[in-house]
């Protein structure tokens, strides 16, 4: 019973950050240019509202996405503005068609989901846009829809300014094309160049990567790689660097003999850096016989996993 409450409370642990002080002190101080960026341009610009409606609380959602993770799909312009945008246009059609306000705010977030889905524009405080356009019980699409357009505009904005002025791209690109050359044609590159040649480790890894501790057990890894429906696990020192890395395969072979997981692991585990081309990693998993890679940043730390299950997603997502 101890075991079992000891595995569950495991679980329930958050999984160590890799973001080092310094980006976080950057996402956060861009979190606040940017809503105040926000705020200022949309009580300026919105002054004949009445109400609060000019700043749209979901915004603080978008900034948390723009400026902490400016890589992710969910939080390029397209996402946070039109997903925004035709969030608050399902949330206000719902409070027209349906009175009870739960039932409305229900079928707007649902509406919501499925147009951004539609519109390939997911962007999770759409959710919170839906409820508020429901809320605002307004008369008129304009009152609700313009704010919300008006914040996220200016929320993209900042963060252009604001990520690239501090060394992070964006908006970043989501499917690289590269664009045909100018002037004499050149031999045409291998698929795999032509399609994958400007991709980094960073833009198709699994981050956080799920990490045990070296003291951790090999029932506490076995949990966790059931939960997870891994196959290996990184395993990390106190400051988070790779040490090792164990698989469902030593587990199996060596795990219910051993105390830790740090006495079956493989070590040193081969580890690539999150600024690596993506096209070097071939070699390493059809030659090598790996099938994990964990990718560190420039100090050695563990920041993410990149297995052949996302390269091959990223060879089909690119393909021409």
């Amino acid at each position: 019973m101890n075991r079992l409450l000891r595995l569950l409370l495991h679980a329930l642990q958050p999984v160590a950050s890799a973001v080092d002080h310094r980006e976080r002190t950057r996402a956060a101080l861009g979190a606040a240019v940017g809503i105040a960026l926000t705020a200022l341009l949309s009580q300026a610009s919105l002054r004949w509202m009445e109400g609060p409606l000019w700043l749209a609380a979901p915004i603080g959602a978008s900034a948390v996405l723009v400026f902490a993770l400016p890589a992710s799909p969910l939080a390029q312009p397209w996402a946070v503005v039109v997903g925004n945008a035709i969030s608050a246009i399902a949330g206000w059609a719902c409070a027209q068609w349906i009175p009870d306000v739960a039932w409305a705010a229900s079928a707007a977030v649902a509406l919501a989901m499925a147009l951004m889905f539609l519109g390939r524009c997911l962007h999770p405080p759409g959710g919170g846009v839906a409820v508020l356009g429901v809320l605002a019980q307004s008369d008129h699409l304009g009152s609700v829809l313009w704010p919300v357009i008006l914040n996220s505009l200016s929320m993209v904005a900042a963060g252009m300014l604001y990520n690239n002025a501090t060394g992070r791209r964006y908006p970043h690109p989501q499917q690289p094309r590269i664009l045909p050359s100018v002037g004499t044609p050149e031999p045409a590159a291998p698929a795999t160049q032509r399609t994958l040649g400007r991709l980094r480790c960073v833009d198709i890894m699994s981050s956080p990567a799920i990490a045990l501790k070296r003291d951790a057990t090999p029932l506490e890894a076995h949990a966790l790689m059931a939960e997870k429906s891994i196959k290996a696990l990184p395993v990390v020192d106190d400051a988070h660097r790779v040490v090792g890395i164990v698989s469902a395969v030593d587990l199996v072979r060596r795990g219910t003999a051993m105390s830790t997981v740090e006495a079956l692991m493989t070590h040193p585990a081969k580890t690539v850096s999150m600024h690596q081309w993506v096209t070097e990693l071939l070699p390493v998993f059809s030659e090598q016989g790996h099938h994990h890679l964990p990718v560190v940043d420039d100090r050695g730390r563990l920041v993410g996993m990149v297995t052949q299950s996302d390269l091959v997603r990223a060879l089909h997502q690119t393909v021409p």
